[in-house]
Protein backbone atom coordinates (compact mmCIF):
# COMPACT_ATOMS: atom_id res chain seq x y z
CA UNK A 1 0.00 0.00 0.00
CA UNK A 2 1.25 3.40 -0.93
CA UNK A 3 -0.07 6.95 -0.80
CA UNK A 4 0.41 10.44 -2.21
CA UNK A 5 0.94 9.26 -5.81
CA UNK A 6 -0.66 10.44 -9.02
CA UNK A 7 -1.93 7.76 -11.41
CA UNK A 8 1.17 8.35 -13.55
CA UNK A 9 3.50 7.94 -10.57
CA UNK A 10 1.65 4.80 -9.55
CA UNK A 11 2.11 3.36 -13.06
CA UNK A 12 5.86 4.00 -12.92
CA UNK A 13 6.35 2.67 -9.40
CA UNK A 14 4.14 -0.37 -9.97
CA UNK A 15 6.19 -1.21 -13.09
CA UNK A 16 9.32 -1.15 -10.91
CA UNK A 17 7.68 -3.45 -8.33
CA UNK A 18 6.54 -5.96 -10.95
CA UNK A 19 9.96 -5.94 -12.62
CA UNK A 20 11.65 -6.62 -9.28
CA UNK A 21 9.17 -9.43 -8.57
CA UNK A 22 9.96 -11.10 -11.89
CA UNK A 23 13.70 -10.77 -11.21
CA UNK A 24 13.15 -12.58 -7.90
CA UNK A 25 11.16 -15.34 -9.58
CA UNK A 26 7.80 -14.19 -8.24
CA UNK A 27 4.63 -13.92 -10.30
CA UNK A 28 3.65 -10.22 -10.44
CA UNK A 29 0.03 -11.22 -11.09
CA UNK A 30 -0.10 -12.60 -7.55
CA UNK A 31 0.92 -9.29 -6.01
CA UNK A 32 -1.73 -6.91 -4.78
CA UNK A 33 -1.60 -3.15 -5.04
CA UNK A 34 -3.36 -0.60 -2.87
CA UNK A 35 -3.44 3.15 -2.43
CA UNK A 36 -4.46 5.21 0.60
CA UNK A 37 -6.07 8.42 -0.66
CA UNK A 38 -8.52 11.16 0.31
CA UNK A 39 -11.86 12.21 -1.16
CA UNK A 40 -14.11 15.24 -0.76
CA UNK A 41 -17.26 15.36 -2.90
CA UNK A 42 -18.44 18.91 -3.53
CA UNK A 43 -19.67 20.69 -6.66
CA UNK A 44 -17.15 23.43 -5.83
CA UNK A 45 -13.72 21.77 -6.26
CA UNK A 46 -11.86 24.70 -4.67
CA UNK A 47 -14.08 24.50 -1.58
CA UNK A 48 -13.59 20.72 -1.42
CA UNK A 49 -9.80 21.13 -1.51
CA UNK A 50 -9.89 23.94 1.05
CA UNK A 51 -11.97 21.83 3.45
CA UNK A 52 -9.67 18.86 2.84
CA UNK A 53 -6.60 20.96 3.66
CA UNK A 54 -8.16 22.21 6.91
CA UNK A 55 -9.26 18.67 7.79
CA UNK A 56 -5.84 17.13 7.08
CA UNK A 57 -3.94 19.95 8.80
CA UNK A 58 -6.07 19.40 11.90
CA UNK A 59 -5.91 15.59 11.74
CA UNK A 60 -2.11 15.52 11.40
CA UNK A 61 -1.34 18.72 13.38
CA UNK A 62 0.48 19.92 10.29
CA UNK A 63 0.42 22.63 7.64
CA UNK A 64 0.29 20.90 4.27
CA UNK A 65 0.64 23.00 1.15
CA UNK A 66 -2.45 23.33 -1.03
CA UNK A 67 -0.54 21.62 -3.85
CA UNK A 68 0.31 18.66 -1.62
CA UNK A 69 -3.33 18.29 -0.54
CA UNK A 70 -4.53 18.50 -4.15
CA UNK A 71 -2.16 15.69 -5.12
CA UNK A 72 -3.41 13.52 -2.26
CA UNK A 73 -7.14 14.19 -2.66
CA UNK A 74 -9.82 13.36 -5.19
CA UNK A 75 -12.09 16.39 -4.98
CA UNK A 76 -14.97 18.01 -6.76
CA UNK A 77 -18.36 17.00 -8.12
CA UNK A 78 -19.17 13.29 -8.40
CA UNK A 79 -18.29 13.17 -12.12
CA UNK A 80 -14.81 14.57 -11.40
CA UNK A 81 -14.30 12.19 -8.45
CA UNK A 82 -15.33 9.21 -10.60
CA UNK A 83 -12.96 10.23 -13.41
CA UNK A 84 -10.06 10.78 -11.01
CA UNK A 85 -10.63 7.46 -9.23
CA UNK A 86 -11.01 5.65 -12.55
CA UNK A 87 -7.60 6.99 -13.63
CA UNK A 88 -6.01 5.09 -10.73
CA UNK A 89 -7.77 1.84 -11.59
CA UNK A 90 -6.91 2.31 -15.26
CA UNK A 91 -3.27 2.66 -14.15
CA UNK A 92 -3.46 -0.85 -12.68
CA UNK A 93 -4.36 -0.14 -9.07
CA UNK A 94 -6.04 -3.10 -7.39
CA UNK A 95 -7.55 -1.56 -4.23
CA UNK A 96 -8.05 1.88 -2.75
CA UNK A 97 -8.67 2.96 0.84
CA UNK A 98 -10.38 6.34 0.97
CA UNK A 99 -10.55 8.81 3.84
CA UNK A 100 -13.42 11.31 3.76
CA UNK A 101 -11.70 14.67 4.28
CA UNK A 102 -14.78 16.56 5.38
CA UNK A 103 -16.31 17.53 8.69
CA UNK A 104 -19.61 16.15 7.35
CA UNK A 105 -18.60 12.48 7.48
CA UNK A 106 -22.13 11.09 7.20
CA UNK A 107 -23.04 13.39 4.33
CA UNK A 108 -19.85 12.54 2.45
CA UNK A 109 -20.36 8.80 3.00
CA UNK A 110 -23.94 9.08 1.73
CA UNK A 111 -22.80 10.98 -1.36
CA UNK A 112 -19.98 8.53 -1.98
CA UNK A 113 -22.27 5.50 -1.71
CA UNK A 114 -25.03 7.03 -3.84
CA UNK A 115 -23.15 9.15 -6.38
CA UNK A 116 -19.61 7.77 -6.78
CA UNK A 117 -19.41 4.09 -5.77
CA UNK A 118 -22.11 2.90 -8.22
CA UNK A 119 -19.79 3.86 -11.10
CA UNK A 120 -17.45 1.11 -9.92
CA UNK A 121 -20.02 -1.62 -9.28
CA UNK A 122 -19.43 -4.82 -11.17
CA UNK A 123 -22.11 -5.63 -13.74
CA UNK A 124 -24.82 -7.80 -12.28
CA UNK A 125 -25.32 -11.32 -13.50
CA UNK A 126 -29.09 -10.91 -13.10
CA UNK A 127 -31.38 -11.38 -16.06
CA UNK A 128 -34.07 -8.85 -17.03
CA UNK A 129 -36.41 -10.39 -14.41
CA UNK A 130 -33.94 -9.97 -11.54
CA UNK A 131 -32.96 -13.64 -11.40
CA UNK A 132 -29.40 -14.91 -11.25
CA UNK A 133 -28.16 -16.22 -14.53
CA UNK A 134 -26.20 -19.49 -14.60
Amino acid sequence: MTNKLSPEEFTQQWATVTTMAREEGRDPARLGSALYHNININEDRAAALEESKTFLDTYYSSKFSPTFVEGWTVAGPPSRCIADLRAYFDAGLGHMALRLTSWDQRGQLKRFLEEVAPAFAKPSSLDRHGRSSP
